[in-house]
């Protein structure tokens, strides 16, 4: 057993050390200075008045120039599209291996040929040669900060529930599902902030831990539904659940087939119903402890505030990268009720916080569906929405 002081030094240590570590492969990806952005499905550069050596920090001097191809100077390669793929936030939202493999194999040569100053730019209006600069921690996009303090913020939540000792199988699940949301956002918010250059058997390290680490949150979830408040499972079937990533990353790996919802997809939502299950079982097997069944209410309403928006796509304005932001909420939230601090009155609070949720979703479904059946305005929509949720439902609460 630990001391405590052992634990509080393991506890400040591993968060800094992850993120000096995170900062470090940041810096290493290539820059250029120059923004690239999609455009009617068509890859724009945001060119500094026609230089690109003059760049500037004030982007009202940008022209936005649409990308023909990129030349990479080597005899026996032909000009790279201006694909707007290039800049994809996530690879595995294409539909095969060989298309993920295809992607980041271009964007590897057009990187190398940027390394080694080979690399040209061609729009409409001209051609320009592109140089690497040195990273700098300033010029590393707020994406990648926002994704990485949210991940550490997860982390540290985690760390917390570990630090008092006595970690139960529960507890354990929720640990190891923070480090793989942190792991999971790290590596998406590594290869999302890119310009548009990354080294290919980076891109490709990371785009498996991301895969992994999808695993590793979905198999924490389900130890800790499965085990908390109550255990339900045998330490056999414990540690088969901590064990489930490494048997389905090999899927996505090898892979033993090319379509990505068979090889990673369809394990991801396979996976994904174990929690859930464990959870049913959670409320069933605690029908005599009002307090217990308190705290599942609770863990409940933190799960659905972020997904089922998410879900109804009613976030589907906000990047994919602030998107999984969102879910460090839920651990806040998970961790109030597993600790049950006593500061929080979770029997209460869980009933509020349910009939507040519930007041608002009923106003965007209302409203989405005077909007879309009725056919009114936004404008008006939202209004009979309003009215008729705070005349009807809010009375009855």
């Amino acid at each position: 057993m630990q001391s405590l002081n052992t634990r509080i030094f393991i506890g400040i240590a591993v968060p800094v050390l992850l993120a000096l570590l995170v900062i470090g492969v940041a810096l290493s990806i290539p820059r250029t200075g120059l923004e690239f952005v999609a455009s009617d499905n068509h890859l724009v550069a945001l060119i500094p008045n026609g230089n690109i050596t003059d760049h500037g920090s004030d982007t009202s001097e940008y022209s936005a120039e649409e990308v023909l191809a990129f030349s990479t100077g080597a005899a026996d390669q032909a000009d790279y599209p201006g694909d707007v793929r290039l800049i994809i936030e996530e690879p595995d939202v294409l539909e095969t291996h060989t298309e993920m493999r295809t992607l980041m194999h271009d964007i590897g040569v057009l990187t190398t040929a940027l390394k080694q100053s080979r690399l040209t730019l061609h729009t409409e209006l001209g051609s320009y040669p592109l140089q690497a600069r040195d990273a700098t921690i300033t010029a590393l996009p707020f994406s990648f900060w926002v994704q990485m303090c949210a991940g550490l913020a997860a982390l540290i939540i985690c760390i917390l529930v570990w630090l008092p000792g006595d970690v139960s199988p529960g507890k354990y699940g929720f640990i190891i599902s923070g480090f793989g949301y942190f792991f999971a956002l790290i590596s998406a918010g590594l290869y999302s902030s890119r310009e548009l250059f990354i080294d290919e058997s980076l891109f490709r390290a990371l785009s498996l831990l991301n895969t992994f680490s999808s695993y590793l949150f979905m198999s924490g979830l389900a130890l800790l539904f499965w085990n908390y408040p109550r255990v339900l499972l045998s330490p056999g079937l414990n540690t088969l659940l901590a064990l489930f990533p490494l048997l389905l990353i090999s899927l996505a790996a090898i892979p033993v087939h090319d379509h990505l919802g068979i090889t990673i997809y369809l394990p991801f939502s396979l996976l994904l119903l174990i929690p859930l299950v464990g959870m049913v079982s959670q409320w069933r097997s605690n029908a005599d402890n009002p307090k217990n069944r308190a705290v599942l209410r609770w863990i409940l309403f933190m799960l659905v505030a972020i997904t089922v928006p998410a879900i109804l796509k009613l976030y589907a304005p906000i990047p994919q990268s602030l998107l999984l932001v969102s879910v460090v909420f839920i651990y806040a939230g998970i961790m109030i009720g597993i600790t049950r601090h006593r500061m929080f009155d979770i029997e209460r609070w869980s009933y509020r916080l349910w009939g507040w949720f519930l007041g608002g979703l009923t106003i965007l479904m209302v409203d989405l569906l005077l909007a879309s059946v009725v056919g009114l305005s936004q404008e008006a929509s939202l209004v009979v929405a309003m009215g008729i949720v705070g005349w009807l439902y809010f009375p009855v609460r």
